[in-house]
């Protein structure tokens, strides 16, 4: 774990954590994976990001579940209504559940315009009999 958060890759950090180990590299490697993969392992590693920040920068999930975690302390610990609710929108935002509508946009029509398409519709209705007379 000290060495991943010190930027090793995964097979110098196992070969530091297990000195003695005189496995082949590939054999290395396979333990490495393995081991980065147990969730207490992963723990840990969250863990260790967490209390220096500074590892986080290389890693944009890790990044997101500290700010979420911090959002989500404020929001219980702030005394001031309006910097729990600051912290939950945050949250929100950061969930995605508030998806700003999109934008219309508006053309000016002209007069004249208007009349060539209720002319060209008119024209159309007529054409197919759809007229009352």
């Amino acid at each position: 774990m000290e060495g991943i958060s010190r930027g090793e890759t995964h097979k110098q950090a196992y070969r530091d954590a297990y000195p003695g180990d005189s496995s082949t590299d590939a054999s290395i490697s396979t333990s490495a994976s393995r081991l980065l993969k147990d969730q207490r392992v992963q723990k840990a590693l969250r863990d260790h990001q967490e209390t220096d920040p500074e590892l986080l920068l290389d890693d944009p999930e890790a990044m997101k579940r500290f700010v979420m975690v911090q959002l989500l302390r404020c929001a219980r610990t702030f005394k001031q209504e309006g910097s729990k609710i600051k912290a939950l929108e945050l949250i929100g935002k950061a969930a995605g559940l508030f998806q700003p509508k999109p934008e219309r946009e508006v053309t000016a029509v002209s007069a004249e315009q208007l009349r060539r398409e209720l002319s060209a519709h008119l024209k159309l209705v007529d054409s197919h009999g759809l007229t009352s007379a």
